[in-house]
């Protein structure tokens, strides 16, 4: 799909890579960042499981194999993306939060891209934005 999209844009001087999201921008920034809520931390599980959970929450069933690894959780909160109706997970901080760096599904597209010849222009959230907008708890 990508490499349909990237040859639709051929003619253009640069081609956006990485603004595909499941959800939304942010919260593949706080992936990205390996800031992710300390609800979800303990997860053992598939890590696009672990993103939708922060998504949408996850409830448990009583007597679930896995409730005490992989337990239920709420949803990250959501807000406006400024004046629009679009809107986002938004980062959780504490004063304990450390960021760890997995720009692999990045840099796998930029380099898939690369090697179709695609003029490549990495789509992400910026940190000062990304900062401004996350919520300190």
């Amino acid at each position: 799909l990508r490499k349909r999209h990237w040859e639709v844009q051929a003619g253009f001087d640069l081609v956006p890579v990485g603004d595909f999201t499941f959800y939304d921008h942010m919260l593949d920034m706080s992936f990205t960042l390996g800031n992710k809520p300390q609800r979800v931390a303990g997860f053992h599980g598939h890590g696009l499981d672990n993103y939708f959970r922060v998504a949408r929450g996850r409830s448990i069933a009583v007597g679930d194999d896995h409730a005490a690894c992989c337990g239920g959780g709420s949803a990250g909160g959501m807000t406006k993306w400024f004046d629009t109706n679009y809107h986002y997970i938004v980062p959780e901080f504490t004063a304990a939060t450390s960021f760890t760096l997995d720009a692999s599904r990045l840099l796998g597209q930029l380099a898939e891209a690369r090697a179709q010849g695609v003029p490549a222009k990495p789509v992400i959230v910026g940190p000062v934005t990304y900062l401004a907008l996350g919520k300190a708890k």
